[in-house]
């Protein structure tokens, strides 16, 4: 039977609902297509029972679709608590269903001050898989924000659902507050050696650490507000900056300019001081300047030129009443010129001249021919001459353990080239009167009194009539130890002066020194010249060439108040031809070699006790021959 046009029409659209079932059983995109077949069979005179089936269909469509959701996995679900000023615990987002891996993300909303999403800290699109959110919140509140994420880099492919989270920052005590400086480094000028200070002060909570920068570099170590440059060299110049953090944020402060300049004007480290010597003797004036360049000197009397005085030693002798005056020296170079303090010579007619009355010297007395040897220039006198080893150890404690316990004492003279033995002492005490005259002379001349006459230490009470003598120290059965060797005039009418004492002897390393004790008496200052000779007495003793000390320094103080002050000091006593010139005048060891390392000291001491310290520079040890010369 041949089937009408209309009902051919109404079979085909029977015939639909099949169609649609296959293709709703495929991906969403079918979706669409069940849409379009719906509006169709409802337009259809068979509707109602085509729109059951394509309910029933759209049934099975839907869940599908409910079995391959995407969804939001994160470490840390929303809402985060967390509290301002502490640092959030690491959230990593992800997505999981049917869009796979996501490529890139979407995040908009508030991002909490202080935190960003792997670098981001505003919204926007980061084209990565898992975004990670991190840092330490700043500001309380409730900040809400959304995620999106797709299969492609750059919001490209599937999509997943708009994400919500929420982060609940509460507050965490004092707010944040990002650093600022109140007070700037400030540019300097500074001489090459010179030490240079730049600060800054810096508010802010919590409170900053600061980083100081050279031309943007970090200066290791210089996390204080107060950067200090020590010894600045042509190399320090630069521009400085600090840099001051914490978790509100960073700030660099001004730059600051060190120009390091290559010339400094002259500074006096010493200035001359005022003497009364007596008529027909010797003073000295010295000063001690730095400066870049070498400056330099021009000693001045009563405001006038001193004729040839150009050097940091005036020398003025003999001495009369023409020499009364003020003087001052003129230290002069290129970046400018000082003038120093006014120092004023009296010149008087005295019975009482300034003279040495007495030296002493502490020492290590070595084994063998290691002896300790002082020599002494004596113009006719009584002296008191003592070799001081126990008691030393009672009046020095912390010497106790190091002293010569049982020094010997000899006294050699110089006759016709040759020394000769003139008297010896082993233990002072004798009987009789012979104790009481020692201690008797040594009161008398102010040296260390010998109490103890069971004591091993050794004296001579003896008359040095004019000439050289040797005073050797040794140990009894070859001991070793500290000793003190003094030789001191005993008062007297028609008594003479010591006109010189040297000692040779080791310096050790460390406090182990050579000491030098020299007292000037009368009335009127006294002028020596001091030397520390080293590399120069292995020249004029082969024998001594391998253990002389190489490069001595001597340092001189005074007694003052019960503490003793440096006076002057030197190390490398360069070649001054006055040096050289007062050497032979006191008959001193000539210093011929103005580029040795031997020190000396041309001074004019008023009356009162001084020490010369010879030590090794770079704590050096060796022999030196330690001189104190009166300056006639």
């Amino acid at each position: 039977m041949k089937l009408s046009f209309a009902l051919q029409r109404r079979l085909l659209w029977l015939n639909l609902p099949g169609a649609v079932l296959i293709a709703l059983l495929q991906r969403t995109p079918a979706l669409r297509l069940v849409a379009s077949a719906g509006q169709t069979i409802v337009a259809s005179p068979v509707g109602t029972l085509l729109k059951s089936a394509a309910a029933a269909v759209a049934s099975l469509g839907a869940v599908h679709s409910l079995a391959g959701a995407t969804e939001l996995s994160t470490t840390h679900p929303s809402p985060l608590n967390v509290t301002a000023g502490t640092p959030i615990p690491t959230v990593v987002f992800d997505v999981i269903g049917t869009i796979g891996l996501a490529n890139s993300w979407q995040i908009q909303g508030d991002i909490p001050p202080g935190l960003n999403f792997s670098g981001r800290t505003s919204p926007g699109v980061l084209n990565i898989s898992n975004p990670t959110f991190t840092g330490t919140p700043t500001t309380a509140g409730t900040f809400n924000m959304t995620l999106q994420a797709w299969m492609g880099a750059a919001q490209t492919g599937n999509a997943s659902p708009v994400f919500n989270y929420t982060i609940n920052v509460a507050p965490g005590g004092p707010a944040n507050v990002a650093p600022s400086f109140t007070t700037q480094p400030t540019s300097q000028n500074a001489a090459v050696g010179a030490n240079v200070t730049f600060t800054v002060a810096v508010s802010g909570t919590p409170n900053p650490t600061v980083q100081w920068r050279k031309d943007g570099a970090n200066i290791g170590g210089a996390t204080n507000t107060t950067l200090t440059l020590a010894g600045v060299t042509v190399a320090s110049a630069g521009t400085y900056t600090a840099v001051a953090t914490n978790v509100a944020g960073s700030v660099t402060s001004s730059g600051a300019v060190l120009t390091v300049n290559t010339t400094s004007a002259p500074t006096l480290a010493t200035q001359p001081v005022s003497q009364t010597v007596v008529e027909g003797g010797t003073a000295v004036f010295s000063v001690e300047a730095t400066g870049t360049p070498t400056p330099s000197y021009q000693w001045m009397k009563n405001g006038g030129a001193v004729a040839g005085a150009t050097t940091p030693l005036l020398v003025l002798r003999p001495l009369s009443a023409a020499s009364i005056g003020a003087y001052t020296c003129v230290v002069t170079n290129t970046a400018g010129s000082v003038t120093s303090n006014a120092a004023n010579l009296n010149v008087v007619a005295t019975g009482d001249p300034g003279r040495l009355s007495a030296l002493s010297i502490r020492g290590q007395v070595g084994a063998g021919s290691d002896l300790m040897i002082a020599g002494i220039i004596s113009s006719g006198l009584t002296a008191i001459i003592q070799a001081v080893g126990p008691t030393l150890g009672v009046l020095s404690p912390d010497l106790a353990n190091s002293v010569l316990t049982n020094p010997k004492l000899e006294l050699y003279q110089l006759n016709n080239g040759a020394f000769n033995k003139v008297a010896e002492n082993d233990d002072w005490a004798v009987p009789g009167a012979g104790a009481a005259a020692v201690t008797g002379a040594a009161a008398a001349a102010g040296a260390t009194q010998l109490t103890n006459q069971a004591s091993k230490d050794s004296a001579l009470l003896t008359t040095l009539q004019p000439g050289v003598y040797t005073a050797n120290v040794s140990g009894i059965n070859n001991a070793t130890g500290v000793v003190l060797l003094q030789a001191y005039t005993v008062p007297g009418p028609g008594n003479g002066v010591l006109s010189a004492l040297s000692i040779r002897g080791r310096v050790g390393t460390g406090g182990d020194q050579l000491i030098a004790g020299i007292i000037i008496a009368g009335s009127t200052s006294q002028t020596l010249i001091i030397q520390a000779v080293g590399p120069t007495l292995g020249v004029l003793s082969p024998d001594l060439v391998n253990s002389v000390l190489n490069n001595p320094k001597l340092e001189l103080f005074q007694l003052v108040n019960g503490g003793f002050v440096k006076v002057r000091e030197n190390d490398d006593w360069g070649g001054d031809a006055q040096i050289i010139a007062m050497e032979n005048a006191a008959g001193a060891t000539a210093l011929s070699n103005a580029a040795s390392r031997d020190s000396a000291l041309l001074v004019t001491l008023a009356p009162g006790i001084y020490t010369a310290n010879v030590s090794g520079v770079n704590n050096t040890g060796g022999v030196v021959l330690l001189q104190a010369y009166a300056v006639p």
